[in-house]
This record gives structure tokens, sequence and C-alpha cells, in this order.
């Protein structure tokens, strides 16, 4: 996996630790009807959220709302 992205499973596990500190969601430049996840590490790194073949997860509002519950999260800040 490249630096700068995480999978679901590693992401909740961070979360449990205590190594994330806030989640983004942003358009695709691929497609403005879907969003990407973007996550920040207490270190302040910025990883965006990828499927099993390691390709950048695209979804829309509500999965990717419903995908950051999953993580763990109750807030995260969306740029459109």
């Amino acid at each position: 996996m490249e630096e700068g992205q995480i999978q679901l499973s590693t992401a909740q596990q961070m979360y449990q630790t205590n190594l994330l500190d806030e989640a983004e969601i942003y358009p695709s430049p691929n497609d403005m009807k879907y969003w990407i996840v973007m996550i920040k590490t207490m270190d302040g790194k910025t990883h965006f959220i990828v499927d099993e073949q390691e390709k950048v997860r695209q979804m829309d509002l509500s999965q990717a709302i419903s995908f950051l519950r999953q993580i763990g999260f109750h807030s995260a800040e969306a740029f459109f």
C-alpha cells in the first residue's frame, strides 16, 4: 500500500487507539456526484481511504457518512 492510503479495517483500529484526528469529505475529481473520504492522523498526515485493491474509494455522500461512522467518527468536514 502506498503512503497516504489506508484501508477501512486499519482506520478502525487507528480510531480505537486515538491515532486519528479528523475526517474530511471531498468531491471526486473524476465524477462530481461521488465523494472521497480522507482522514488525518494525530501526526498531521492525510490519508485517502482505499478499497481492498488499493483504489481510492469513491462513494455517494450518504455512503461516505456511513463509512465514517463505521470507522468511529461522529463528525466530518465536507468541502464542495
